[in-house]
């Protein structure tokens, strides 16, 4: 009994292909950042309130939820008409900042790769969604009405992780941690002012 000769691209009679599964691409299989080794103190402590969203992250339920929260608050004083978006815009800013150094001793600490306790992160993503929508002369009412849209809104992106979100998950420390966030509320807050347009063009 003869045997057909193999055709073009496929493996000859008896041949065992083997098939290499590309890796899926997992943004928390990098390095943990190093125990700081910060002793019991007032440094160590500080550290992990920022972190932890002064302790809402140790909530038993959706601890991310839960520091968005943090961020809710902090808009409300922040924004208009209690302060200006120059005042806002900077305490964003430094907060970030506080927020990947914090965030990667709280990483050290904890010997876990973007722990859950983590929330900082949620904080300064909400903050960055919230950034220039509202101005002092709206009502408390309607201030309360973007607060929760963007609390939606971010919570949304943040889960979704649209890249380059997901990827900046692999940064290193708290890189990895914040700036995946940062960029979640960078779509939410393209999301809230294209609604907020939609809803003064209606008239509400």
């Amino acid at each position: 009994m003869t045997q057909n000769p193999p055709q073009d691209g496929q493996p000859a009679s008896g041949e065992k292909t083997l098939r290499m599964k590309k890796p899926k691409f997992d943004p928390h299989a990098g390095p943990i950042s190093p125990d700081p080794n910060l002793p019991p103190g007032l440094r160590r402590w500080g550290a992990l309130a920022v972190a932890t969203g002064l302790g809402t992250g140790f909530s038993p339920f959706a601890p991310g939820t839960a520091g968005t929260f943090v961020g809710v608050l902090l808009f409300w004083f922040l924004a208009p008409p209690f302060a200006g978006w120059g005042v806002y815009t900077v305490a964003t800013v430094c907060l970030i900042a506080l927020g990947i150094w914090t965030a990667t001793l709280a990483e050290g600490i904890y010997r876990k790769k973007d722990d859950g306790r983590i929330v900082i992160d949620e904080v300064v993503g909400y903050l960055v969604t919230m950034l220039g929508t509202c101005g002092a002369d709206d009502s408390t009412v309607r201030k309360a009405w973007i607060a929760v849209a963007g609390f939606f809104v971010f919570r949304f992106f943040d889960i979704l992780k649209p890249p380059p979100a997901y990827q900046f998950q692999a940064l290193p420390g708290g890189y990895g941690i914040v700036i995946d966030d940062v960029m979640a509320g960078v779509y939410g807050c393209l999301t809230l002012h294209i609604g907020l347009i939609l809803w003064r063009w209606l008239g509400a």
